[in-house]
């Protein structure tokens, strides 16, 4: 079975196509609010935090505006800062795009001069995203979907690519040991198919 949804750079798939309108501090909260309400379209939230943090606590605030940029229901983000706060604008634009590969637009209150103009900036930003991307959805193997709701891979307990990637592989290549299976059984097939079979996915587990 198939779904739709929109393919990202990244590899991954989302179910919507929004553009996120990113504060980095508490300082940019009420510009980038008002910058997504005036597009259809772009989402938003209130940062509380980006300043006047020690160290560990800051790289957790940057952590979770790297996840919510990577998000694969967004397609794109413009990130809206003071200019002043210890979240600086290189700083989240880097920790995004260690990420994701997605595009990324960056608006700086104190730099452009103001709010206003950061508004009228980031505006005309928004649009530019929703044009440069007008790819319709895109039929996706449902495998995706089935991975993430049936073989408890919407949370993972391992940390690192490594371990994660292992984890993805045993369970795609469980998934597809119960496709062969079904398969023999439907087509009372000799088990001389597994043989036949195995060495595909010996080199890709992740074969389907």
């Amino acid at each position: 079975m198939t779904f739709y949804g929109y393919q990202r750079p990244d590899g991954r798939v989302g179910v919507r196509n929004k553009v996120l309108i990113l504060p980095a501090s508490v300082c940019a909260s009420d510009t980038a609010r008002i910058i997504a309400q005036q597009v259809d379209g772009a989402v938003t939230f209130n940062n509380q935090l980006g300043c006047s943090q020690v160290a560990s606590d800051q790289q957790y605030v940057m952590d979770v505006m790297a996840g919510y940029a990577a998000n694969p229901n967004i397609y794109g983000t413009v990130v809206v800062s003071l200019g002043c706060e210890n979240c600086q604008m290189d700083l989240v634009v880097k920790a995004i795009q260690e990420r994701t590969n997605k595009p990324i637009r960056q608006v700086i209150i104190q730099e452009v001069g103001g709010t206003l103009k950061a508004v009228d900036i980031g505006v005309r930003y928004t649009p530019e995203y929703r044009e440069l991307y007008k790819q319709r959805k895109e039929t996706i193997e449902r495998v995706f979907a089935d991975a993430k709701e049936k073989h408890a891979m919407r949370y993972t307990q391992y940390r690192g690519l490594a371990q994660v990637s292992n984890w993805v592989k045993l369970k795609f290549a469980a998934m597809n040991l119960k496709k062969l299976a079904s398969w023999l059984w439907k087509e009372k097939s000799s088990p001389f198919m597994f043989v036949l079979f195995w060495p595909l996915y010996a080199r890709n587990p992740a074969y389907a």
